[in-house]
């Protein structure tokens, strides 16, 4: 067994189909697959869980220069 086969556990989740062609769109519009943006959005939710915590701002700044806080619940 190779090494990073070692270091992964394989995870099977149902999900409701309007997220999983949300998933199919993300994939297909940055051309991997689905199991990596899955493994990003993962990433991404314990970044912003982590930030949160620490009593940070999540911001997005439009094209347009407006900025807009993310509040999640």
């Amino acid at each position: 067994m190779s090494e990073s086969a070692v270091n992964q556990t394989r995870v099977t989740t149902l999900v409701p189909n309007p997220l999983y062609r949300k998933l199919e769109t993300a994939a297909r519009r940055r051309g991997v697959s689905i199991a990596s943006i899955v493994r990003e959005s993962l990433e991404l939710n314990t970044l912003l869980l982590d930030e949160e915590a620490a009593d940070a701002k999540v911001l997005i700044e439009h094209p347009d220069g407006r900025m807009e806080r993310i509040v999640r619940r």
